[in-house]
């Protein structure tokens, strides 16, 4: 509770507001105000912002930097992440810490954030989904600090942040579920790709379609894996081991007759001497790159809107028109949960509406020829149910 004290002057009579609080590290805030009530509403409001700070100790607070707390989870959480996650948090977080530059965690509080939030919308025009990552890196990064680096920190500001920008409309264009499909025009223009410098990016992406498998599991598949036998690759590592409780890792991904192809076509490049990735089957060893040169064929193909995580949209999709059992494709797209899988089905309705056209027909057909006499007027007619 804070302390009132009335105080005789030359002046008249005076309150004296006094506010104690373990963030202030032994100091008091003192103010004085002519009228009791003044005092009392000004102490009420102090306490109450002390109690809801997110800094344990403000004193503490002012002399922690947000780059320090940054390298901090730079240095102890990113190395212990997968090289092509740990790259794209590495970047987000200097980008971060080039805005943040010199500012003490005392100031970066959820106006700061929400500012932040404003400028990268408008100044640097980044999408909502952008926006939304660099907000999770940021409340990664505060977490650390409280948990590992035992900060002055009581909790994230950036869900309050993110609740100031959802109503300012910052962040309602996050998280739309992507539809896009690769059309048979489309697939055709990539199949007769030709690049003036070989490189293996049009049997890759066809290779992507016809798997489904993500592009950091394509990007690390070695020749050691594939199963020519059972028409099976060996996917050693993915993104779902950590969350299945699960003894195995990884994942078995049938092939398909046109995948096989597409690999016997690398293997005979390989054993030919025109190419040679080592123990790898293709040459992309960052999955990032893998994208750039699907991006770079699509745009010197002039197909638009079009980016290579499409490609396990349309091999989800594609099961899923040919009738295939939801839970068999869950299990070669690597998901343990069939409503993440529900988000890479995007039925084909015009393939629909055609087939079931097409069985209503065989139906009809299908049905037994039956004969019979009717009297119609005194007169015995012979009819058939056709």
């Amino acid at each position: 509770m804070a302390t009132i004290r009335k105080r005789q002057g030359k002046g008249g009579t005076s309150y004296q507001a006094i506010v104690r609080h373990k963030s202030l590290n032994g100091k008091t805030l003192v103010k004085t105000f002519s009228k009791k009530a003044l005092a009392v509403k000004w102490a009420a409001a102090k306490e109450a912002a002390l109690a809801s700070s997110q800094f344990v100790n403000l004193a503490e607070a002012k002399q922690v930097t947000f780059c320090a707390i940054a390298d901090f989870y730079l240095q102890k959480v990113t190395p212990t992440k997968a090289s092509s996650t740990a790259k794209e948090e590495r970047y987000i977080i200097e980008r971060v810490k080039r805005y943040a530059a010199g500012c003490t965690i005392d100031k970066c509080d959820q106006d700061y954030w929400r500012e932040f939030g404003l400028y990268r919308k408008e100044v640097d025009a980044v999408s909502s989904d952008t926006l939304l990552k660099d907000l999770q890196k940021i409340h990664a990064v505060f977490v650390a600090a409280k948990e590992l680096m035992k900060a002055p920190i009581a909790e994230s500001p950036i869900a309050a942040a993110k609740k100031q920008l959802n109503l300012l409309n910052q962040l309602n264009e996050s998280g739309l579920q992507r539809d896009r499909r690769i059309s048979s025009d489309e697939r055709n223009q990539i199949e007769l790709y030709k690049p003036k410098r070989f490189t293996p990016i049009r049997e890759g992406a066809l290779f992507a379609i016809e798997t489904g498998m993500r592009r950091g599991e394509i990007s690390r598949m070695t020749w050691s894996n594939v199963d020519w036998q059972n028409a099976i690759y060996k996917v050693e590592t993915q993104k779902t081991d950590k969350t299945r409780k699960r003894v195995s890792k990884g994942r078995d991904v049938p092939l398909s007759d046109e995948a096989l192809s597409i690999l016997r076509t690398i293997k005979a490049l390989r054993d030919s001497g025109k190419v040679n990735f080592g123990e790898y089957v293709w040459p992309w060893r960052c999955p990032h790159s893998f994208t750039t040169a699907f991006s770079r064929m699509c745009k010197r193909l002039g197909i638009d809107g079009l980016v290579l995580h499409v490609c396990r949209h349309e091999f989800g999709s594609t099961e899923t028109d040919r009738g295939v059992d939801s839970r068999k494709v869950a299990a070669a797209m690597g998901h343990t949960d069939l409503r993440s899988m529900s988000r890479y089905s995007h039925p084909d309705m015009i393939l629909y509406h055609s087939q079931e056209k097409e069985q209503r027909v065989q139906t009809s057909y299908a049905e037994p020829l039956v004969a019979f006499t009717v009297t119609v007027n005194g007169m015995n007619v012979c009819c058939s149910n056709i």
